[in-house]
């Protein structure tokens, strides 16, 4: 994310025959703004939450975690001004950012319970340096319980030029998005934003089995992973070749073509376009999962590149990579009713890939 900064001269127009001030680019002060939302799932007793036994946390509450660093400009000399480094007033440079939580939805919908903000409060505004040594904050909201209730959590970032005086130069971000530095007012913006949505209605296959919880309802329910990217690329062109080629993938398939499930762009009608299931890692379908890819493993990609097989460099070792994932129903070990067995995929890839894709 960035800010514009400004150099403003004065000018005279010969048209109105009258001064006017110019705005010109001067350079950008760039950052990072991360912001992660926590909702969670109550247990049987409604009162507390699964995995989280002495946190003190309820199904009802929602944690914004936010964090904005990695602070830099083009220019040393600006930079320095926004550190105090100059002769810029010390006052001028506490107001320089200022991140504000913005919770429409009313009192008993969200409400704050922890805020590590100016006064407990949904605010944080200091100087530059202050950013830099901590840009951590972090927010809890509650929603009472009782009926379902709704609220929208906006995270703006606010920056005041402190070689301006007033608010002249205010220009403010959102923490969500595409990080387009618009208004607080703008409407489509402000629709975008996280919502999320508390009730206390018992879930599970057998009711009562979990009891309160809270859900980002507007968010995205598609995984996205990059074919580029450096750390799990390799990851994500193995899901494409299994996607598009998967004729071309093992286990080797006999009795029709394969069906692989999870693929958002292919229809919903059809088989590919069945959501995967997930399942937990301590369970037998799970273990069976692993058996099978790894017997896939050991049947087509035995000479790999590892310990065992000569390969003294680690960086260079290859496991073997499955989809769909172990952790949902459809993995390898899974049988379909209609499809039969063998609809998934297993390719040796570069370990590091591997795991830094889970």
């Amino acid at each position: 994310m960035l800010f514009v900064i400004y150099e403003k001269t004065e000018k005279r127009d010969k048209k109105c025959d009258c001064k006017v001030t110019v705005e010109n680019v001067d350079d950008f002060l760039n950052f990072d703004m991360t912001v992660v939302m926590h909702s969670y799932l109550g247990d049987s007793s409604g009162l507390s939450v699964v995995g989280g036994a002495g946190s003190g946390r309820g199904p009802r509450d929602i944690k914004v975690w936010t964090r904005v660093d990695n602070f830099w400009t083009e220019d040393d000399d600006f930079f320095n001004s926004l550190l105090g480094l100059d002769n810029t007033d010390p006052e001028d440079l506490d107001n320089t950012l200022k991140l504000e939580l913005e919770v429409t939805g009313g009192s008993t919908a969200c409400s704050t319970i922890y805020s590590s903000g100016d006064n407990g409060g949904l605010t944080r505004t200091a100087r530059m340096k202050k950013w830099i040594d901590d840009g951590d904050d972090v927010f809890i909201f509650h929603s009472e319980n009782g009926s379902p209730s709704r609220c929208t959590i906006m995270p703006w970032l606010i920056y005041n030029n402190p070689l301006t005086s007033g608010n002249g130069d205010q220009q403010v971000v959102a923490g969500w998005g595409e990080g387009t530095w618009l208004t607080t007012g703008n409407q489509q913006l402000r629709d975008s934003a996280p919502q999320v949505r508390c009730d206390n209605i018992p879930m599970g296959s057998v009711a009562g089995n979990y009891a309160g919880g809270c859900v980002f309802y507007g968010s995205s329910r598609v995984y996205r992973m990059s074919t580029t990217d450096l750390n799990n690329g390799a990851v994500a062109r193995h899901i494409n070749l299994a996607f598009t080629k998967p004729q071309d993938t093992v286990p080797l398939k006999t009795d029709g073509a394969k069906r692989i499930r999870g693929n958002w762009n292919a229809s919903h009608s059809t088989p590919e376009g069945k959501p995967l299931e997930r399942i937990y890692t301590n369970t037998n379908r799970y273990k069976d999962n692993i058996k099978a890819k790894d017997k896939v493993c050991d049947e087509f990609f035995d000479q790999r590149p590892r310990q065992v097989t000569g390969e003294p460099d680690k960086t260079k070792w290859e496991q073997c990579d499955e989809f769909p994932f172990a952790s949902t129903k459809q993995g390898t070990a899974y049988e379909d009713p209609t499809y039969g067995k063998n609809n998934s995929s297993v390719l040796s890839i570069l370990g590091t890939s591997k795991s830094n894709s889970r």
